[in-house]
């Protein structure tokens, strides 16, 4: 039997780190939220740390590419990730969340350095507060790099930030091109909070998302980089049908999820209402990127449509939850999202 394709997310693995500080504490980030300081961030790192619940309860792989690879594994698909973490309690913390996760790992650990963390605060019903600590800084390079190949002859899809792609040394960017040429591995980006001055500013990144197999973002998103003044879908159309080849996904709300290839859309799904215990919006696009992708990794590679139905069913399933990545956190739990899809599918 034919195996699938490993989803390959690129990231310096970010842990999130779910604080529970004393109740007075608590109540003076909530008021600085109110006054519209999101990231609370004059709480230092080192005070955050001392209010952990405990690291098996209160810490998981984040970001985008932790999420989505998070969803990916619950789905039973094939997830690994390559980074580097350092020697500190959250590198090793994220290891061990990765590995639980099912989560395969390419991860050099860098001696003496410091993992980046997001520390996050519950608040209310449907509030995460965040501060964020960079690390030091970690940096990734093409030579740790291995290639996971389905059969040992297909290339994996590669999930990366769309601005992370950008940063990464170039010896990175340069074994990710050759295993497209040479094995077939497809390139996924996620456009992730793209702005107005950053896109004038890099005119490569225009480039970039033209050249890209799959490209993920939501309506604003797409704006922003088709610098359309309202509705993005005709400027998408004619770049999709003029300049890039490959299939963009475009969220947008409540209002129905695209797939547009070649000056076309050519699939498309509504989302499902919120549902009555929803708790969270947090990591819904990257629950609707894992879908897509899960369906696309197959030995048989799922129509868009029905990728865009799984993607709206993970999507959809993580309003549930707090932090953005499925409960219970073990590999194969959301199995019965990828068969549901499947009866949709068949039906």
């Amino acid at each position: 039997m034919a195996e699938a394709r490993w989803i390959l997310g690129i990231d310096a693995p970010i842990t999130d780190a779910f604080i529970d500080p004393p109740a007075h504490i608590a109540r003076e980030l909530a008021q600085q939220n109110a006054h519209g300081d999101a990231h609370f961030n004059s709480l230092a790192p080192s005070v955050c740390a001392q209010y952990y619940r405990d690291y098996d309860a209160g810490c998981q792989p984040g970001g985008t590419i932790g999420n989505m690879l998070a969803q990916v594994a619950a789905l039973g698909g094939r997830a690994a990730i390559f980074g580097v973490i350092g020697d500190d309690t959250h590198g090793l913390a994220m290891a061990q969340n990765l590995s639980d996760r099912g989560i395969h790992q390419v991860l050099p650990v860098q001696k003496g350095r410091r993992s980046p963390v997001i520390y996050a605060m519950r608040h209310g019903l449907h509030d995460t507060l965040y501060r964020r600590d960079d690390g030091d800084g970690l940096s990734m390079k093409g030579e740790d790099m291995v290639l996971l190949a389905a059969d040992n002859k297909t290339g994996p899809i590669i999930a990366m930030q769309m601005r992370r792609y950008q940063q990464v040394d170039p010896s990175v960017r340069d074994h990710i091109q050759h295993d497209r040429d040479a094995y077939g591995a497809q390139l996924a980006l996620g456009m992730q909070a793209i702005k107005k001055k950053t896109r004038a500013q890099n005119p490569e990144l225009f480039e970039l998302f033209c050249s890209a197999d799959i490209v993920f973002g939501n309506a604003d998103e797409y704006r922003t980089m088709l610098q359309a003044e309202s509705d993005p879908l005709p400027a998408l159309l004619a770049t999709s049908g003029s300049k890039a080849a490959g299939i963009f996904v475009m969220t947008n709300g409540g209002e129905p999820t695209i797939a547009v290839q070649q000056g076309k859309v050519i699939a498309s799904v509504t989302p499902h209402p919120l549902p009555d215990d929803h708790v969270c919006s947090i990591g819904a696009g990257d629950a609707t990127m894992a879908g897509v992708l899960y369906g696309l990794s197959q030995p048989e590679p799922w129509p868009l449509e029905d990728c865009l139905k799984l993607g709206a069913l993970c999507s959809h399933n993580i309003f549930r939850v707090h932090g953005g990545q499925p409960e219970p956190k073990t590999p194969g739990s959301l199995a019965h999202l990828a068969a549901q899809a499947r009866a949709l599918k068949a039906a």
